[in-house]
């Protein structure tokens, strides 16, 4: 025990004098760490004693959860980039390392290609044996989740926990897919349990093995990096010089690592063709900045209201009686606000905004000030947006208002909350009424810190690398953010049964409810369970309809999903998709562009593909569709190649259908007369 809870331990002896039964009270909070040891953290006092139905009942999710994730397992055929780790299984078994159909090394998720291969070599090829390992991983995330829940829910609310865990539509649907994503959050959630153990004990034991599974993670996939701020939670439960060097020497060592994998991964991918995207002739040549930047008169109404600023925070520094930490730290973060505003960066300014107000109320400095921050704030916003509306280099006033956003995508956060609508409702309340009782003076709850190192940092900053963002980027967070909104019903229970001893039991059960149904989502959880081909892509039917066909040797065949029509043994000669989508993942090969994965030659462009119709005169040419890209086809189908498929479809024929009435298959036959028009 440290000396601060000695320190506390003693003062408290000292008030209860011998009083048994407020001895019996303060033992108990000793024993559940039910101790403020940090004047901003309350580190809450947890009932963790677990009884034997509690484990029978853990029995009995896990159980329920890898049925759900079994049940129609293989119903349906490989979609997404199954294929991709499909194929570097099955090269494992042949080779005995994980290589594509071109000769690449495949360096990603390298444990999970051995172990598919090893389901495979059990249970022969198939997209049932190809999934049943990422069940496996699916299921043990249960087991790890009731560990996860040990630190923040009681073992009634851990079982409701495991229970969403199992039971949700989006876990089961990632279960059943043979890619890397449920091995990642698998292995992160027991990262965190061993960080959580780290806390509790301090030993180096579980600080390395805390480590070891990072590093496992990051071999699975290297979005682990952003779950490197985890380290300093037990810092900031209760700091220490000690915790400080020892989490900053993690997170430098897990940072090295990253780089190094990032290296080892890019060494494969390295003969990728640089972008070449060609400017548009309306391309604004200024950035916002430098529009900014470029205006005397803008500079100058800036200039005084930095000016303004400073006289603000001077004169508040010199009356302010109340100055501590939290006042000193509201000016840091107000002054955050002001530099990010003066960059457009004002994603970043409405965060620190948000945090300087806080620490704001926390100081009890005078209200003046604070509107005088706001609105110089406000007024800099106002005449930046004038100055850039005005400069005629965007068209309307929505294109200008984009670009006070700042480079820090917030797509994260929509398709975040897209996923967890009306469980993010009720989290947005519960985080803005702790700050508001942070702000008054309490402690702020351990499971929000918990909830800003393991969610919403790591959103944060991987919204600064990519803007539109893919939501299976952020799916290793769910269980978290579960996690800390059923910690937040637990936390108002007890605040409720203060205020409201009778009806409580109510509105607890009552917000359960809803919790379930937000995360567990009944009807989509129907559509999961059991899945059939009108849900997910046909590209088995395709690719065995393609093989029973008669082909002449001369045929043209080109798909949209290359990965799959070679997986299940379709010889395409062209990769139909736009230069623009597929340059991430073609190389140039004696003035060819080809497919890394498979060496299938890219369509690429609109005129390509108008000269292979013209010459069709003696061959048919099939295309096959796919029902993957079917919403989408102006991205896929860019650079032309969409323009001349609708003009010249009408001489073709549809020969195939797939089960999911997306999935289609063209034939250009030889002398359609197509010819003749071009």
């Amino acid at each position: 025990m440290n000396k601060k809870t000695n320190t506390v331990r003693q003062k408290d002896c000292l008030k209860i004098g011998n009083n048994p039964e407020k001895i019996k009270l303060l033992m108990n909070d000793l024993k559940n760490n039910n101790i403020k040891t940090y004047p901003w953290v309350y580190k809450n006092g947890i009932d963790r004693q677990y009884e034997k139905v509690h484990y029978w009942l853990l029995i009995l999710v896990i159980t329920l959860g890898l049925f759900v994730r079994l049940w129609g397992l293989g119903n349906v055929s490989l979609h997404g980039d199954e294929e991709t780790t499909s194929m570097a299984a099955l090269s494992v078994i042949e080779r005995g390392l994980p290589y594509m159909p071109s000769g690449m090394f495949y360096p990603r998720a390298i444990l999970q290609s051995y172990i598919i291969a090893a389901s495979v070599w059990l249970f022969g090829v198939s997209e049932w044996s190809l999934r049943f390992p990422s069940v496996l991983a699916g299921s043990l995330g249960i087991l790890v989740a009731f560990y996860l829940g040990k630190r923040f829910l009681t073992p009634k609310f851990n079982i409701i926990f495991i229970l969403i865990i199992a039971l949700n539509p989006w876990m089961i649907k990632i279960s059943q897919t043979a890619r890397m994503y449920v091995f990642f959050s698998t292995v992160i959630a027991l990262f965190v349990v061993f960080i959580f153990k780290w806390e509790e004990d301090e030993k180096w034991s579980s600080l390395l093995t805390a480590f070891f599974m990072y590093i496992v993670a990051l071999q699975f996939h290297q979005l682990a990096v952003f779950s490197l701020f985890m380290f300093f939670f037990p810092f900031l439960m209760s700091p220490s010089l000690k915790k400080f060097l020892h989490s900053t020497a993690a997170l430098i060592v897990g940072a090295f690592f990253f780089l190094v994998a990032r290296m080892w991964i890019s060494k494969s991918y390295n003969i990728i063709i640089p972008s070449q995207i060609v400017s548009p002739p309306n391309e604004v040549v200024l950035s916002p900045l430098k529009i900014i930047m470029s205006n005397h008169l803008s500079l100058t109404i800036i200039g005084l209201l930095l000016l303004l600023y400073m006289i603000n925070t001077f004169v508040l520094i010199r009356i302010n009686k109340n100055v501590n930490i939290s006042f000193y730290l509201s000016i840091i973060f107000f002054s955050g606000a002001v530099c990010a505003s003066l960059l457009l960066e004002y994603h970043v300014t409405f965060i620190f905004y948000i945090c300087g107000v806080v620490l704001f109320f926390r100081s009890k400095s005078p209200k003046k000030f604070l509107l005088n921050y706001t609105l110089l704030i406000a007024l800099l916003l106002l005449f930046q947006f004038y100055f850039i509306f005005n400069s005629n280099f965007y068209p309307n006033i929505i294109k200008t208002g984009k670009i006070f956003t700042g480079s820090f995508s917030i797509y994260p956060y929509f398709k975040f909350i897209d996923s967890f609508f009306i469980s993010s409702i009720f989290f947005v309340l519960l985080f803005f009424y702790i700050l508001k009782t942070f702000a008054t003076g309490s402690p702020i709850q351990s499971f929000i810190v918990f909830f800003i190192i393991s969610v919403w940092l790591p959103l944060f900053c991987q919204g600064f690398f990519t803007w539109y963002y893919t939501p299976r980027y952020s799916f290793q967070y769910a269980q978290f953010f579960i996690l800390t909104c059923l910690a937040g019903i637990l936390y108002l229970e007890k605040n409720l049964k203060e205020k409201f001893t009778v009806r409580c039991p109510a509105y607890v059960f009552i917000t359960i409810c809803i919790i379930m149904i937000g995360f567990i989502k009944p009807l989509e959880l129907r559509r999961t369970l059991n899945p059939d081909c009108k849900d997910y892509p046909d590209h088995k039917g395709a690719a065995t309809f393609m093989k029973k066909i008669h082909l002449k040797a001369d045929d043209i065949i080109l798909a949209e999903d290359i990965l799959q029509q070679v997986y299940y043994k379709v010889k395409a000669d062209y990769w139909l998709r736009g230069f623009n989508d597929a340059k991430h993942a073609v190389k140039n090969e004696n003035g060819v562009l080809k497919n890394i994965y498979t060496d299938t030659s890219l369509m690429g462009t609109g005129k390509k593909f108008e000269r292979l119709l013209k010459d069709n005169n003696m061959r048919n040419i099939y295309v096959i569709g796919s029902g993957e890209t079917v919403d989408r086809l102006n991205y896929y189908l860019s650079d032309g190649l969409l323009d001349v498929f609708t003009k010249y479809k009408k001489y073709a024929e549809i020969i195939y259908k797939g089960s999911d009435n997306k999935t289609l298959i063209w034939r250009f036959p030889a002398h359609s007369g197509i010819e003749k028009e071009l």
